[in-house]
């Protein structure tokens, strides 16, 4: 098979993988078959892309993932083809952020950044995503507002065109992740709301899942717990069927969240612990200690309860 023929196979296969079609794992098996004896860089770049994109949406296996990228760009660090390389790096970015490894994770995406402006046109869509990892990495680090929101709106502007609306609502989502965390949860609200209404026009499971979870939190810091329970579990639904294995843990804190305040103690507990299971497996630091944290309160809660 030709390499042109092969690179449009390959693009198609990530774009099911971004949405965790079960069927790309398949196609992937079949594509790194019919690639084994091609020694054209482009299409090795491209290749291996997509097996650290499966690693990651299927399996979030983020070392695996990092360490595939990392080999990849070691090999072709000089390569003319920019915008894959620029995609290793956003992708060992994304990854050492979810690890916990805040300046890991800043140093590849600004690299990651600085290899899109040698780019001519703007790749709008790479661009915006290492925008919202960055800002996903400032949020998660803890650093304050204001360049998570700085970030955003950068990457809000990129995109003024309905091909790009979806990746717009994962920016506004990113928005609304920011206002929750400095308790302007109606406006965060307001941004998932709009962010859903996208994402259900173009039957986003994934990202659907995404915003039903988001504005299920929202709902909780608003203390409308049957809303947020109802917003939850329909995440929930959406995860066990097309869902990381990371995304399926969150499900089940956020859920765990709305029967610890409502004083539902043992099934918050079964709910943490089904996602501690997950995290346990994966290696993604920050959620494992903000679940082992509520695993305390809850015990704690439980046995004041008890005494009374």
């Amino acid at each position: 098979m030709k390499s042109i023929q092969l690179l449009k196979l390959l693009h198609t296969n990530r774009e099911l993988i971004l949405r965790n079609n079960g069927h790309a794992a398949e196609t992937l098996l079949e594509l790194n078959e019919d690639c084994k004896d091609i020694t054209n860089e482009e299409t090795i770049l491209n290749l291996e892309f997509n097996n650290s994109l499966a690693e990651l949406f299927f399996h979030s296996r983020y070392d695996n993932a990092i360490a595939n990228s990392l080999k990849s760009i070691e090999k072709f660090k000089d390569s003319l083809h920019h915008h894959v390389l620029a995609e290793h790096y956003w992708l060992v970015g994304h990854c050492y952020a979810h690890k916990g490894d805040y300046e890991s994770s800043k140093e590849s995406l600004l690299i990651a950044l600085k290899i899109t402006e040698q780019i001519t046109p703007v790749p709008v869509k790479l661009k915006s995503d290492i925008l919202l990892s960055l800002a996903m990495n400032e949020e998660l680090h803890e650093k304050g507002p204001e360049k998570s929101i700085q970030y955003l709106e950068e990457a809000i502007d990129l995109m003024d065109d309905e091909v790009n609306s979806v990746r717009k609502a994962n920016c506004l989502m990113g928005l609304g992740n920011v206002y929750v965390n400095i308790d302007r949860d109606e406006e965060a609200l307001q941004h998932y709301l709009l962010a859903a209404l996208t994402f259900e026009h173009h039957f986003d499971l994934q990202n659907m899942a995404s915003a039903y979870s988001n504005i299920g939190t929202a709902y909780i810091k608003l203390k409308n717990y049957e809303k947020a329970e109802d917003f939850l579990e329909k995440s929930l639904e959406l995860r066990i069927k097309a869902g990381s294995p990371d995304d399926l843990s969150i499900s089940y804190y956020n859920l765990a969240i709305v029967y610890r305040d409502t004083k539902k103690f043992d099934r918050a507990e079964e709910l943490l612990l089904k996602s501690r299971e997950i995290l346990t497996r994966t290696g993604s630091k920050p959620f494992f200690m903000q679940t082992e944290e509520m695993l305390k309160e809850v015990a704690l809660e439980r046995g004041k309860l008890g005494s009374n």
